[in-house]
């Protein structure tokens, strides 16, 4: 066998004289062309369907969180409007001898009496020659003679308005934003009607000595109301006993601006973000007036919030 790399120890066999001096070199081997395997280019189709759902899972999730962190923040900027206004509302009371800011509400053609509203003014729609969906002086200044009640209390009329809410109206081919979005339980108010109520069978609380019988922090003043409908600044419900559960209505509808919840606050003075259980109470948004008298039997939202607008006169049959 001839081998072409000799090795030291057959130096001699092939008549060469061994040189211990020198390291033998490495064998280079000659392979066929065409039998070394190709060096790999890129990824195969697979690999990158691969990369790319993950990339599509992982932007998901951070569209996801940032989404979330949004809601949260517009719901943080909610409750700190809810909270400004209810703290004008009690500086009212104390102001006034204890008397609770008016809270009259009217309908048809006497929704144009200048008395109508009290602590703020106007009646919204979504009609573009209706001057009150854009008018902040309804809320903070004098119009139409008469001042909003909260408005020395108040001058930043955007803490009306949810910064979820997008309803807005066309005026002149154009989209203004409507000015509120709150309104006031018809239950409170000095000279409130409360026609819904009915104030015959229950309490109408028109003077902070009224509010007896359940706990201030238990007794609902302001919230967010559904954009369809909202009209004045009274929110009205028809109380039931809790063994007239099948009964339940929901005359005005409240809103559902965060993931389902709205904005609320009560007589002691703090506002929270509640959420919504039944879907009847959170009807889809059309921007269009005008949504009301739903019925909503056995509706546990409609329990909740009984058992925070008023009280039976004769005090039985208690939601406490």
């Amino acid at each position: 066998m001839n081998n072409r790399f000799p090795t030291p120890g057959n130096w001699a066999e092939n008549g060469l004289a061994e040189d211990v001096s020198t390291p033998p070199r490495e064998p280079v081997f000659n392979y066929p062309v065409g039998s070394l395997k190709p060096l790999r280019q890129g990824f195969t189709i697979v690999e990158l369907l691969v990369v790319i759902s993950i990339i599509a899972i992982l932007a998901g999730l951070v569209l996801s969180s940032l989404s979330h962190a949004k809601a949260k923040g517009l719901g943080i900027a909610c409750a700190n409007n809810v909270r400004q206004i209810i703290v004008a509302w009690k500086m009212y009371a104390e102001d006034n001898e204890g008397k609770l800011a008016v809270n009259s509400a009217y309908n048809g053609a006497a929704r144009m009496r200048l008395d109508s509203g009290g602590w703020i003014r106007g009646w919204l729609n979504f009609d573009g020659a209706n001057p009150d969906n854009t008018n902040y002086l309804k809320l903070i200044g004098t119009a139409d003679g008469e001042t909003a009640l909260f408005g020395k209390y108040i001058s930043n009329p955007a803490v009306y308005k949810c910064p979820a809410d997008r309803s807005a109206t066309t005026i002149g081919g154009r989209r203004h934003p409507r000015v509120r979005s709150l309104s006031m339980s018809q239950a409170l108010g000095f000279g409130s009607t409360a026609t819904w109520l009915p104030p015959t069978t229950y309490v109408v609380f028109q003077k902070e000595s009224d509010i007896t019988g359940l706990s201030p922090a238990n007794l609902l003043v302001l919230l967010d109301e559904h954009p369809d409908s909202i009209n004045d600044g009274g929110w009205a419900f028809q109380m039931y006993d809790p063994d007239q559960r099948a009964q339940a209505r929901l005359i005005d509808i409240p809103a559902s601006y965060h993931n389902g919840a709205a904005g609320l606050s009560f007589a002691d003075g703090h506002a929270e973000i509640h959420q919504w259980l039944d879907a009847r109470t959170k009807p889809a948004v059309r921007y269009q007036t005008e949504i009301t008298h739903l019925a909503t039997p056995n509706n546990l939202d409609a329990d909740w919030l009984a058992a925070r607008i008023s009280r039976r006169r004769d005090g039985t049959k208690s939601w406490w």
